[in-house]
Parts: structure tokens; C-alpha cells; sequence
């Protein structure tokens, strides 16, 4: 299997070493010379999704369920998932599907990423949209000039926000397809996610991309990615005490009690929220840091993309992040620092 770390043609894309750090390993880099067979096989996912019928342990066959499997594979490695009525959409289908998005896209935008968790369970493409890609602007080249210091679109890199437009799928439990963008701090790799509820459900209605839907889900992630920046800079502006950050990591870090012993437990998340907040936030030392909202925000998004992975979790952590716990915690602090931004 070729990932980030193996691939050394890396620098001929849009990716950098940074991007090795959002994907954890668990993908690979996309160029524009691979078939969809080759894009797959990059990370050992080139099979078809084979139905077949549940029969259980006496021989009876059970009509409503059946256990989808890996064409590749022949042993117990081979099960992805059981499911009733469901009708797969097959890896290369994903990728055919996705590459007909690029060419009907007005925008000059790419597939950067192809990855996949648990053994094939669950794939996912993703496209970086940013990254002096001036074609995303509607009739500006200003892409460019974010790395420009004479222009007066010039960004510095700690301040640069990456946004990734994934699309994701599982074989190995009940779900659609869904759509997000994913909101990348490039100074510290902290990501942020918003699932495109209204387009991942007109995807899984049709099954596929059409030149309508194409045009929806493009202009609707530029306008969430502007919501994001235009929601960046009013944190960074508004100034927060030390109290009020506390109080804002205890909500969301709440005590719990020995059911036995009625003893308070010892608080591991908010330790390491704590401490990211008062040592070792990334990136502390930049003006945009400093005692405000921005800060706080970027406690939490630190802790769920970087502070409580562990090695054998991490490709858990990234779905989590699209689409768990960890990207619906995200989203309530950030909604919980909004309210904050009409206070001030």
C-alpha cells in the first residue's frame, strides 16, 4: 500500500508535508495521470463490493439481510458489513463519479486524496481547494497572491486557512454517502469540519453528480468557506478572560462521579484542554492567539485533531472528525463561541 509517507512524487502535486499530517497515513496522494484502477490499487482498495446472502450456522438462508464482501479477498478478512435492501455504490464507481465532478466543475479544482479506513470499510476523495488556487475566486486571480508579500491579497502562511472538499462512503455500517469541507489551520494542522447535510442527501437520492448538483455543492462549499473565514477573523477580534475560557472547557468537560464511591473522577480531557490553552497551544506565540476566541476555538480543535489520538486510534479520529462525535463537539463549541461574539 502507497501512502504520503512511501510516495516520493508527493511535491508534484498541490500537497505538501503538511497534508501528510490532516490524512494520518491512511491515504495517499492522487495525480492526474492515474487511472481510477491505479488510484484504487494505491491503497489496496481495487475490489468489488460482492452481495451475498446471510445463511446462517443451520443453512437457512434469511432474504432481508445480506453480508457485503470484499471481491479480493476469501477469508473472514473478506466481510465489510451487513446490511438489509442497501445497494452498494462500487469503489471505482466512487472514483469515476467523483473524476466527472473535477471535469464538470467550473473551477479549476482537483483530486488531491484518495483514502480509506479499516481495511477498505470506508473510503474517501478529497479535494484541497486553497493553496494559491486563484481559479476558485469567480473572476479574480488572487489565489496567487496569498503568497505574494507585494500583493495586496498577501496572507502569511501561519494565518492561512487550507479548505478540503471530501467526499466520503462505508461498506462497514448503515450510512449514505456524505459530503463536507474541512477547514485546515495550515500553522497547526487543526481541522474543522461542516457535513453539507442538503447535497449529501440530493447524492444519495440520484447516485451520482450531475452538472446542476456539481455547480450547487462547489458554490455552497465557497460560501461555507468564506462563512469560516469571515467567523475566524471576528474571533480573533474579540478579546476573552481567562475565566470565561475556563468556564467555556468546563462545559465541555464535565465532571464525573464514581457511581459507587460518589468520588469525583479524575478529568483527563480537561487537563489536556487546559493545558493546551495555558502551554502548549501551536501557534500561541502569533498575534491572531492571543487572549481571544480564536484561541479558545483552537483549544478544542487542537485536542480532537492532534492531543488525544493515540497510534492504534488515529484513522478512527480522522472519520471522527468528518463526521463523529469529534466534528459534533467541534461544531457545538463553535456554536457556543458565536454566542459568545454577540456579548461582546
Amino acid at each position: 500500500m502507497n501512502t504520503f509517507g512511501q510516495r516520493k512524487n508527493i511535491m508534484n502535486s498541490k500537497l505538501n508535508k503538511e497534508d501528510i499530517k490532516i490524512f494520518r497515513g491512511s491515504a495517499g496522494a492522487v495525480q492526474d495521470w492515474q487511472t481510477p484502477e491505479e488510484i484504487l490499487a494505491m491503497m489496496d482498495c481495487n475490489f468489488e463490493v460482492e452481495v451475498r446472502p446471510y445463511i446462517d450456522h443451520l443453512g437457512n438462508k434469511h432474504d432481508k439481510y445480506n453480508f457485503w464482501h470484499r471481491s479480493d479477498r476469501q477469508d473472514v478478512s473478506s466481510v465489510l458489513g451487513m446490511f438489509g435492501s442497501r445497494v452498494p455504490i462500487q469503489p471505482i464507481d466512487h472514483i469515476k463519479t467523483f473524476q466527472y465532478f473535477i471535469d464538470q466543475c467550473p473551477k479549476e479544482i482537483s483530486m488531491d486524496v484518495f483514502g480509506s479506513f479499516d481495511h477498505g470499510k470506508s473510503i474517501y476523495m478529497a479535494s484541497k481547494l486553497t493553496d494559491n488556487n486563484g481559479k476558485l475566486y469567480a473572476g479574480e486571480d488572487i489565489g496567487m497572491g496569498i503568497s505574494s508579500p507585494s500583493s495586496p491579497n498577501y496572507i502569511p502562511k501561519e494565518q492561512r486557512t487550507d479548505q478540503w472538499l471530501v467526499v466520503t462512503d462505508t461498506y462497514g455500517k448503515v450510512g449514505a454517502p456524505t459530503i463536507n469541507l474541512l477547514s485546515v489551520e495550515c500553522i497547526c494542522t487543526n481541522g474543522m469540519s461542516r457535513r453539507m447535510n442538503q447535497y449529501t442527501r440530493k447524492l444519495h437520492h440520484r447516485g451520482a453528480f450531475d452538472s446542476d448538483l456539481v455547480i450547487d455543492i462547489l458554490s455552497e462549499t465557497l460560501r461555507e468557506a468564506h462563512c469560516y473565514a469571515t467567523m475566524k477573523d471576528k474571533m480573533i477580534s474579540t478579546p476573552i478572560s481567562n475565566d470565561v475560557a475556563m468556564n467555556v472547557i468546563k462545559k465541555f468537560s464535565p465532571d464525573k462521579y464514581d457511581p459507587e464511591t460518589k468520588e469525583k473522577k479524575r478529568n483527563n480531557k480537561r487537563q489536556s484542554l487546559t493545558k493546551i490553552f495555558e502551554e502548549t497551544l501551536i501557534g500561541a506565540e502569533q498575534n491572531d492567539r492571543q487572549n481571544n476566541l480564536w484561541k479558545v476555538m483552537n483549544t478544542f480543535t487542537q485536542y480532537h485533531s492532534h492531543a488525544c489520538l493515540h497510534s492504534t486510534n488515529r484513522e478512527k479520529a480522522l472519520m471522527s472528525n468528518l463526521n463523529g462525535i469529534r466534528s459534533k463537539e467541534i461544531s457545538l463549541v463553535r456554536h457556543e463561541l458565536e454566542g459568545l461574539l454577540t456579548l461582546a
